[in-house]
């Protein structure tokens, strides 16, 4: 099985099991991962070969911090489990944010338009002020259902100007 395989592996099962949303734990994720795939390995050793490949992009909490210092209410959407609370533990990133939705911890994903409503209710914001960025379509798609503006991540210099579209503040 090739590393593409693998990873879209990994991604099905996550979400098949409910390991995302906060619904099946990581043993029985990894056994499934381990059955379905041939890998081999400890809970532990695969679970550092995921999180050690996470890279923060310094540049990108520059612009989180720079529409904060301006005022601008910023957050975190995810569609993780609790690698995400083990990854703020590392590098602490949680701290240029207003607000973290986490879906192991709400139950609710940004596969469905409910993960994108609950984070309109618990802000209290009209889905129109709110400006969601994701580098997967299927997840812009849901969130402009919802009434949010959108930019679709796909590189640095394109996502800069989409945002200064938005934001004039940023320079």
């Amino acid at each position: 099985m090739g590393i593409a395989n693998v990873i879209k592996t990994g991604f099905r099962i996550v979400y098949d099991l409910g390991f995302v949303t906060g619904k099946a734990g990581e043993g029985e994720f990894w056994s499934a991962f381990r059955q379905q795939t041939g890998i081999k390995g400890s809970d532990q050793i695969l679970r550092e070969e995921i999180l050690s490949r996470f890279t923060l992009r310094p540049w990108m909490l520059e612009v989180v911090r720079s529409l904060r210092e301006k005022g601008v209410i910023v957050g975190i959407l995810s569609d993780q489990t609790n690698w995400l609370d083990e990854l703020n533990d590392r590098y602490n990133f949680f701290q240029y944010f207003d607000y973290t939705f986490n879906s192991f911890h709400s139950g609710l994903s940004k596969k469905n338009l409910e993960g994108f409503e609950y984070v309109l209710k618990k802000i209290n914001v009209n889905p129109e002020k709110v400006l969601f960025i994701d580098d997967h379509l299927s997840n812009i798609e849901r969130a402009k259902v919802v009434g949010m503006r959108t930019i679709h991540y796909k590189q640095k210099e394109m996502f800069i100007e989409e945002l200064r579209y938005f934001f004039s503040i940023i320079v």
